[in-house]
This record gives C-alpha cells, structure tokens and sequence, in this order.
C-alpha cells in the first residue's frame, strides 16, 4: 500500500508541475500511474481469482455464476479508471458515457444471474 501511495502523491506532484506548462502531460502521467498501479495489484487480484476458482471448483454449480461476478467486477474497474481519467482531463460528457456503458454491459453480463434467481423463485412458489 505504500508503494501505491508513493506513486500517487508522486504522480500528483508531477502534475501539479505539469498544470502549468502543458496539460496533455498530465493525461500520459495519469496512465502511466494507472498501468504502474494495476501492475503492483495484479498479484493480489490474481490471489482473489485463484480463491474464488478454488471455491467454485468444489461447488461445481457456482463455477459459472462466479465467473459471471468477476466479469462484472472487470468491467466495473476498467470503466471507473477510464471516466475518472476523462474527467481529470474536462470530458465529463465522455466520462458519463463510459460510466452509461459500463451499466449497460453488466446488464447484460448479468442476465443470466437474473434469470436464475427467477428460476429459483419460481420453483418455490409452485
């Protein structure tokens, strides 16, 4: 965590400095500490699926549904880091067609979960 901190306060000194010179810097700083960032994390994330396959593998039955849950995860992610990015650099309007898009895909992604549950339901009401 300390390095992740580190990175941040760094990267946001640096664009500080930046500001005042040429603001299309910032925007390559902001990614270069996001692949940085996503890079000292991977490791942990890789432990997060590693469990979660390992749980669902003795659960059979789950295996899809957690699949499912990391998918949206993903997309969950990735589409905060892209609108945050846009809005650091004044594109609100992109920044809110990412989040919109975002909401959609896990919509959709999540449909079958949905359709389970209704399953489910249905069978205890009979």
């Amino acid at each position: 965590m300390i390095k992740v901190v580190g990175i941040i306060l760094t990267a946001l000194i640096i664009n500080i400095v930046l500001k005042n010179y040429s603001r299309e810097f910032t925007l390559f700083v902001n990614i270069v500490c996001a692949v940085i960032i996503f890079t000292l994390i991977s490791n942990d994330l890789k432990g997060i699926v590693d469990k979660l396959t390992s749980i669902s593998s003795k659960v059979s039955i789950l295996s899809p549904y957690i699949k499912i849950m990391l998918k949206i995860l993903g997309i969950s992610m990735i589409a905060q880091l892209l609108s945050d990015l846009c809005r650091d650099n004044g594109e609100n309007t992109l920044a809110n067609q990412t989040e919109l898009s975002a909401k959609i895909i896990i919509l959709v992604t999540s449909l079958p979960l949905f359709t389970t549950i209704m399953d489910i339901m249905l069978g205890m009401l009979k």
